[in-house]
Parts: structure tokens; sequence; C-alpha cells
């Protein structure tokens, strides 16, 4: 069964159900894709998360229904995007760098409403997105186990506060 797909730079559109229901844990969406059909990766219960290109222009129906973390580099849902594209994902990313895609993560996640914080193997910990981090307290910081291991800390342009008890 199909596990993994390398789609080139040549292909423009991916079809409505193109993969729905395979058994897909890997995909790469290449900058030349402007179209996602309906459910086209719905239902791949190996496919933990996604990068969806900025150019990437119509996003149909539960495109990617039962996908974790779909991560994408527009800041908000596109005109072209059904208003249900996200339908039956758990999590969706915006503002994500292809670059910050493919660094080796320990750890991510939202930690804000429109702000995430990208956790690396090598202690460093970045804070992207727009607004407020949310308030943690008791401990309760999504990183908390990796504390004693960071040793650096990026805050980006565009987070506006750090949430109260995020470091203890």
């Amino acid at each position: 069964s199909l596990v993994s797909a390398n789609i080139p730079d040549t292909v423009t559109s991916i079809g409505g159900q193109a993969f729905y229901g395979t058994a897909l844990s890997s995909v790469s969406i290449p900058d030349s894709v402007t179209s996602i059909g309906n459910s086209a990766f719905a239902e791949c219960g190996s496919l933990k998360r996604i990068y969806i290109p900025g150019t990437v222009t119509s996003i149909g129906e539960s495109a990617f229904s039962g996908v974790k973390d779909v991560f994408t580099e527009v800041s908000a849902p596109l005109e072209g995007w059904n208003e249900n594209w996200s339908e039956g994902v758990t999590n969706v990313y915006y503002n994500f760098s292809k670059e910050d895609y493919g660094l080796d993560l320990l750890d991510y996640g939202l930690c804000g409403t429109n702000a995430f914080y990208l956790l690396l193997h090598d202690g460093s910990m970045y804070i992207k997105g727009t607004g407020n981090m949310y308030d943690y307290l008791d401990d309760s910081a999504p990183w908390i186990d990796h504390v004693e291991e960071l040793t650096s800390l990026f805050i980006t342009d565009g987070v506006t506060s750090v949430g109260a008890g995020a470091f203890l």
C-alpha cells in the first residue's frame, strides 16, 4: 500500500480524493501546486502532518480530514480555500515557513491563538506567529519537561506577549 508520495514540480493540481484513505505517512507538496481538491488527503490514517506552500490558492472541503497537524506559510485561509477546508484537522499552524518545517524538531505546538512554538533537539526554542502567548500556571506549559534542556529562546516579531509562567 502507498506510504510515501514525492510529487514533482510539474504538478499544479491535486484532484479530489487523490490520496483518500491511503496509508500515506509522508508527502511533499511542491510550490508548483495551486489547487488541492475535496478530501484529497482525507482519511490517510498514517499522515500525521503536512505542509501547504503559499502557492496553493484553492483548497477543497475536508481536504486534510484526519491529518493531525497542517502547516502553511500563509497567515490565514485564502479566499479560494473552502470554508471547511480544515474540517477534521486537529491543529492548523499559519505563518509557518518551509525552512521551519524541515527543522530537527523535538516538539512543537500551539502556544497562543495564533502563536506556536518549535523546540529543536539542539536546545533552541522558537516562539513564532502573532499575538499573545497563553499563560501557563502550575507547570502547564507543553514544553515543561524540556525546560532544563533549553539553551536559547528566540521570539519573533509579531508575538506581542510572553505568557505568565511560560518558563518556570
